[in-house]
């Protein structure tokens, strides 16, 4: 089977999910191609792919540019992740009669996009809330959606590379720093500055970019200022955040980012879009994936700093518990080779048609 895998853009967890998607049914004989706009992550996934193909940002150049795509590569399926930009390439493949394959990462109004995705073969979703949500909202399509898992390449993150400091807490908090992201970073930063005389030592690195990144930098260097030490580092966006999250024992995030954040076997406080989730245990595992860590569903929807001090004093108080539940994690849900055969079973339904 021929595969053209369309995104506009990937960043963190998207990337490696294209990656192993990639690697993963090329090693099962699939011929696997990638249609991207350049960044940072074009080299990671082209090296995955049979061939890579430039996508323009500007939306008419990207509709004409698939068209010509679609021509030369003659793909059985495009797999494309929705955002309002790539609607353009899910309308040129319903031209040029490809099947089209949608996965949504995160919840959001599908409303403007119904037109297109009512004209699609199959769309993917990654927990069961979000398959629930939009089955209730839009009815009719119901019919396309499947239930996949998030999809993890455990080589880029296993082993943890330092164990956790004597003295000191290692906090990270991974997320696009949107007006909405960036407002929780805030309030993350307020917790660990509170947090200084309880937790002597802790740090706080925040990897992410966007319009906040500014107003982020400048509240960190008033933090540290106060502190008389660099209790808040701010990395701005970054490639590959895996070296951080592996140098982390608490990680604040939702989505993606939180179960990579497993992989490295740091505790998490999902952290999203809805709002804060909490603290991830054993026994919450499943409900935490059930609501994208945050991103979907939250215990609080609008979190104050309070809030998240508080889930940040409950993962210190258990800092020292066993992690070894997170290997399950990676046998069960976030098993790789089951996902592939899901989706491969996806894709291979939708060329069918």
């Amino acid at each position: 089977m021929r595969l053209l895998f369309a995104q506009r853009k990937a960043v963190y967890g998207a990337r490696h999910y294209l990656g192993v998607l990639l690697k993963g049914l090329g090693a099962r004989g699939h011929v696997c191609e990638i249609m991207l706009r350049p960044g940072p992550s074009l080299g990671y996934l082209r090296s995955h792919a049979e061939k890579s193909w430039w996508l323009p940002p500007i939306r008419p150049l990207a509709r004409l540019q698939t068209r010509r795509v679609l021509r030369l590569s003659r793909p059985d399926v495009a797999h494309i992740m929705l955002c309002g930009s790539t609607i353009p390439l899910i309308a040129a493949c319903h031209e040029a009669g490809v099947p089209v394959v949608v996965t949504l990462l995160s919840g959001k109004d599908l409303t403007p996009f119904l037109p297109e995705l009512e004209r699609v073969a199959s769309i993917v979703v990654l927990h069961h809330a979000l398959r629930d949500q939009i089955a209730e909202r839009h009815p009719i399509l119901a019919g396309k959606l499947h239930l996949g898992s998030k999809l993890i390449d455990r080589s880029l993150f296993y082993p943890p590379a330092d164990p956790p400091p004597a003295n000191g807490y290692r906090v990270t908090y991974l997320s696009r720093l949107s007006r909405s992201k960036g407002r929780l970073a805030l309030k993350v930063m307020e917790a660990v500055r509170l947090a200084q005389p309880s937790m002597p030592g802790i740090t706080l690195t925040v990897v992410g970019t966007g319009t906040r990144l500014l107003k982020v930098r400048a509240h960190a260097r008033a933090i540290n200022r106060e502190a008389g030490r660099e209790v808040i580092r701010v990395l701005g966006g970054v490639s590959e955040p895996e070296e951080t999250l592996r140098r982390s024992d608490l990680v604040f995030a939702a989505g993606f980012s939180a179960a990579e954040g497993l992989a490295c076997h740091c505790q998490i406080v999902g952290l999203g879009m809805a709002g804060l989730h909490g603290l991830v245990t054993p026994d919450g595992f499943q409900d935490a994936l059930a609501a994208n860590f945050g991103d979907t569903l939250a215990r609080w929807k609008s979190p104050t700093v309070d809030d998240i001090a508080a889930q940040l004093a409950a993962a210190y108080a258990a800092r020292a518990d066993s992690r070894e539940w997170m290997e399950d994690v990676f046998l069960g849900p976030l098993n790789p080779d089951r996902v592939l055969d899901d989706y491969e079973r996806v894709l291979l339904d939708a060329a069918a048609r």
